[in-house]
């Protein structure tokens, strides 16, 4: 999103940002129990030092890292942490949701529209009230940076096989909503996507003053082909990037 030399500052904002929200993400759907999870949430939500005698001493540290990391931003943790919660009720409870309302809640636990805001911190004379205002209302780019990143992740993962531990999926609530077979609900979220790149590319052309930090959110986008391309999980499973991290960091490019 960032590769340019004067926003090494930034990248490394992003880069404790996108881990601390990895393990936010997988504490909620892995390893926290549904009363830890809850407790965790209500921590975030009052959001002040006292809140961590909630937490289990494993969780402890982690709270104390993460309002340490995000103070300036701390409104946007507050949604994703909601939304992530609501998806572990709902798994505890073996509640299939409608199509609707699952996008509503996984559109933004996600966790796009968070690192779209994060992106902007560090980024000096472009980290504008504008800019933080258009990437908070989470409109055109950013909005079809959610449904990419969302859908291929639920349509990878849904083609892998489900795990015992996942929530239900897109594609699941689809299935259920609308009584149709798995390939024609596969069928509607590929469209889905494509809609959603047609969108991402009409945004350069409808926000020239933002273009910058339109490219950014695209560029956010285009990584998505990489982690989920060939329908390969790569964001969970992060063996299959190898060869791709060693083209980049490793391997001296020919001249």
């Amino acid at each position: 999103m960032q590769y340019e030399e004067q926003y090494g500052h930034a990248r490394i904002i992003l880069a404790k940002v996108f881990v601390l929200l990895t393990l936010l993400d997988d504490t909620f759907d892995m390893h926290a129990t549904l009363e830890e999870g809850r407790k965790l949430n209500e921590a975030i939500q009052r959001w002040e030092e006292s809140a961590v005698l909630l937490l289990p001493e494993y969780l402890k540290k982690y709270y104390v890292r993460l309002m340490n990391t995000f103070t300036e931003i701390e409104l946007e943790l507050q949604t994703l942490c909601r939304h992530y919660q609501q998806e572990s009720e709902w798994f505890h409870s073996s509640y299939i949701p409608s199509f609707d309302d699952h996008l509503k809640c996984s559109l933004i636990s996600s966790g796009i529209p968070m690192l779209s805001i994060s992106s902007i911190v560090g980024m000096g004379d472009e980290a504008t009230k504008e800019a933080f205002e258009w990437a908070g209302g989470c409109t055109d780019a950013v909005q079809a940076c959610t449904v990419v990143g969302r859908l291929m992740n639920d349509i990878t993962s849904f083609k892998r096989g489900k795990n015992k531990l996942d929530v239900a999926s897109s594609v699941d609530s689809y299935i259920n909503q609308y009584h149709v077979t798995s390939e024609v609900a596969l069928a509607t979220l590929d469209n889905l996507v494509q809609d959603a790149w047609k969108t991402s590319n009409q945004a350069r052309f409808h926000h020239h003053a933002l273009l910058p930090l339109v490219k950014r959110i695209i560029r956010l986008t285009k990584s998505m082909t990489l982690m989920y391309h060939d329908n390969v999980d790569r964001n969970s499973s992060s063996r299959g990037n190898k060869d791709k991290i060693e083209q980049q960091f490793v391997e001296a490019i020919p001249l």
